[in-house]
This record gives C-alpha cells, structure tokens and sequence, in this order.
C-alpha cells in the first residue's frame, strides 16, 4: 500500500496543481510524479532510503515529495535553508543518501538530486507495506539533535480520510497552501484536497496577506489554511472584505490558539464561509481533532472533537484515564498515531505508551465530548503553590494599553524559582514607562515577573509560532520592574 500511489490515484480534474504568484499549472501531476520517481530510482535510490527534500513551497518540491514516496524512499522534508546548512547533521540522523533541491546548489555533505522529470514512463510504483515509514518529519525547532517522527504509507492514509470525512471535502474544493511541505498541517492540506479530487494552489508569499487574499480570489479557492499569525494578518489587511461573497467555502485553523475575538470577527465578515478550527501534533501524523465554529458556536473556544477513527482522553500521572471535565495530560490513540521517533528508543518511550500518544498537553474533555487545551506541560509554571499557564498570563496582560504583541517566557527569580518573563512590541510612540505601570497593574499578586523587555518583533518560526525558548536565552532586560514580593 503505497500512498502516493494511492493519492494519485483519486486526483479529479485537471489542473491539479497551480502556482498562485505565476499562473503557472502543472496538469499532469500523476505523470510528472512518476518520472520523478523513475529519476530517483535511476540515481541509485532504492525501498527504504532516505532523501532530504530541500522544500520550497512550488510545483516542483509537491512533485519530488510525492515521487518520493511513490518511489518507495522515505522523503525528510526540511526548510530549503536548513536543509543545506544542516546538511551533515540531518545525514547522520537520518542515513540519507542524497538531497533533493528544486535549484541547482552544491553540498559537501550529501550528492544533490536537481529537479523533477516528465515524460511517458511506464513505471509503476513502488510497493510499500502499511507499516512502511513514507515520511520522517522534524518538530518543530530541530536542531543540533533532530527528533523525526516516523509517519508510516497507513498513518498518511487513515489521517486523510478522516479529514476529508471531517471538512466534507469534495472534488470541487481547490485549496489554497501558503504554509510549508515540511510543516505537517501544510502537507495534510495538499494530501486532503488531492484525496478528495480537489486542486491545490501553492502560493509562497506568506507575509503579504493582500497578495494571498487576491491568489484565493484569482483562483477561485474554496478552502484556507493558517495558523493564528496568519490570521492576524490576513484580518488587518485591507483587502480582506475581497473574500466576502468570493468562492471561499471555509477556513482552516491550527497551530496554536487563535484569540476568539478573532475568529468571531472573521465568521462574522465572511459568513458564507464555515471557520474550522483544529488540534494537532506530527507525532498524530497531523490532525486530531477538528471544531466546526458554525455548528456549535457555544463552544467556541474549544477544540472541538476527536476526529472518528481517533480517541481522546485526559490521563493522570499514572496513566489512570480521566472523568469527563477533569483536566490532565491529554492522551491520543488510534491509526493517525505514529511508530514514534527516528532512532530515539527513550524519547518514543516516553512519549508512546502501547500505541497510545502522550501529547505533552494539558486540557480536559467535557461532557459532550468535545476538548478543551489549557496549555503546554512545559508551559506551565508553578509560582507560589500556583499552577499558571503561559497562556493565561499573555491572555491578560495582552490587554494592556499600547501593547502591539507581548509574549511571556519561563524565567528565573533570585528568591522563588520560577517566575516569567515578558517580551513586549510597543505601539509607535506610546510611552513605554506607562505600558511597565499598566502591566505591574494587571499581573496577578502571586505572579511572578523577573522582568518586561521591549523588543522591535517577536522571534518566530516560518509558520508563525513565537520561539520562546530564543526569548529567554537572548532577550536582554532593558526595563525591571521591582520584583513582586
């Protein structure tokens, strides 16, 4: 059982795949992605290797990446920058035996593989057990010691049915992809869309929310997906009443908590379209859960139900499942759950107990079934006896007076251990003394603040997540308060 294969195979109506900042279509998708594979295999590749994929989100990495797969290697895709400058430390995590660019660029490390084939080849897939790995993904941050999650031909196929199942995709639907192929939810759009029959539209430029707007417009997309930064964006821009009335059947949402504000006020601009909110993580493959806002706009703030092939259930420090509204580490188990980490015994321990997905997140499920996530387990601190969430902190304070964005970090006190720190842009102009007195004002008595740091931006990943962890280590404190006693 070979996904790829199996994805080709469903693909609708011609042209499958579109550039949205060219024009450019590919097709003949199924055609190009077996050339593809044939051209690997003619490199030497064989079942099993592995192949770093230089991912850049255009027509060609959709092409390698699938032929990868249909070939019967195992595709590493990874940030194009990345790809290259950590080159040596991916290859001896992984084994792999070359990397796939789409642009001609050297490596002393690994052999490159440039571009993908087309033509009239005859070549069928590779087979491929269930059990197969198809894909090894990086969470989030990894570097130095990569963790890659195992994401095996049958975790692929049982993730995207369900999906599909869950957003009611049709052959009609044409998304547009403006996050990564080697960030799992942007790979779970373009595996979706295919499945169902659909089309995709890749579209690079992220960081120009008019430009996407008018690629969804242009292209008559029916489907958008992004994470809570892309939303803030796209909600500001001033085109974005152009998708009111447009071809627009729904949005898509993961990645993090998005502000209910926000979410309220897109349904409430672009009502014809359904706002889906989702749970995921890589080591599910991608999707756990899904939360349809236009249906039950009285829980708006959860995230929503398991998807039906997947089980959800808090545990205590015993592994021991929870009652209904008591809050513990959310638990996962089903076919979405992955074989674990690439060469990690100890970490897939810790993590995967029989087959059942520890997430690391805290939250509870309430009695009509649907999830609610309180926060990270690494990002709660306890200050004074007190259990308090990342989270929470920034849900308050955000609310101060001239505060553009503001992000609270772990941090160190002399006297009680754990405290936190705060990362805060400042609207232009406004007068940062007031903004400390404003904060000092609205932080909880038995909180902790070691300190408040005005910064130009917030550090973030290329989907948009705050990277915390680069605050605390190199944030400099240029204003400190007295320390709450």
């Amino acid at each position: 059982m070979n996904f790829a294969n199996a994805l080709l195979c469903r693909l609708g109506k011609a042209p499958h795949l579109i550039d949205g900042a060219s024009g450019a279509r590919l097709d003949d998708v199924r055609g190009h992605v077996i050339a593809s594979a044939a051209m690997l295999r003619e490199t030497g590749l064989e079942r099993g290797d592995r192949l770093l994929l230089a991912a850049q989100l255009d027509l060609d990495t959709v092409v390698a990446y699938l032929a990868t797969m249909y070939a019967g290697c195992v595709a590493v895709p990874l940030p194009a920058a990345q790809c290259f400058a950590e080159a040596r430390t991916f290859a001896a995590a992984t084994g792999a035996k070359a990397i796939w660019s789409s642009t001609l660029r050297e490596s002393s490390a690994l052999p490159v593989i440039v571009g993908v084939a087309q033509g009239d080849v005859q070549d069928g897939n590779v087979a491929a057990e269930p059990t197969d790995i198809a894909v090894l993904n990086a969470t989030s941050g990894s570097t130095g010691k990569p963790r890659l999650v195992m994401v095996t031909h049958a975790n692929l196929l049982a993730n995207t049915e369900a999906i599909v199942r869950s957003q009611l995709l049709t052959s009609d639907d044409r998304a547009l992809l403006q996050l990564p192929l080697h960030y799992c939810f942007g790979a779970s759009v373009l595996h979706s869309h295919f499945w169902a029959g659909g089309s995709v539209v890749v579209d690079r430029r992220s960081m120009f929310a008019n430009r996407l707007i008018g690629s969804i417009v242009d292209h008559a997309c029916t489907s958008f997906a992004g994470v809570p930064f892309t939303y803030e964006q796209i909600i500001a821009a001033a085109d974005f009443d152009h998708l009111t009335g447009s071809s627009l059947k729904r949005f898509l949402q993961a990645g993090g908590k998005l502000e209910i504000q926000v979410v309220e006020s897109i349904v409430a601009r672009v009502p014809s379209a359904d706002f889906y909110v989702m749970y995921g993580q890589t080591e599910a493959t991608s999707r756990i859960s899904t939360f349809e806002v236009h249906r039950h706009p009285a829980k708006l703030g959860s995230a929503g139900m398991p998807l039906d092939n997947l089980k959800v259930f808090p545990v205590d420090a015993d592994f021991r499942p929870l009652a209904a509204g008591r809050s513990g580490e959310l638990a996962v188990c089903g076919a979405s759950v992955t074989a674990g980490y690439w060469n990690d015994v100890d970490g897939t321990a810790e993590r995967f107990v029989n087959g059942t997905l520890l997430t690391g997140d805290v939250g509870h499920v309430d009695e009509d079934g649907f999830i609610w996530i309180e926060g990270r387990i690494a990002d709660f601190l306890k200050m004074r006896g007190m259990r308090v969430s990342i989270g929470e902190i920034e849900a308050r304070l955000r609310l101060a007076e001239g505060i553009s964005e503001i992000a609270a970090f772990p941090a160190c006190h002399p006297r009680y251990g754990e405290a936190f720190g705060l990362a805060v842009v400042a609207e232009k102009e406004h007068d940062r003394a007031g903004i400390v007195r404003d904060l000092t004002r609205r932080i909880d008595p038995l909180w902790i603040c070691a300190g408040i740091n005005f910064v130009d931006s917030l550090p973030r990943n290329d989907v948009g997540k705050i990277l915390r962890g680069r605050l605390a280590e190199s944030v400099a404190h240029e204003c400190m308060p007295k320390f709450r006693e």
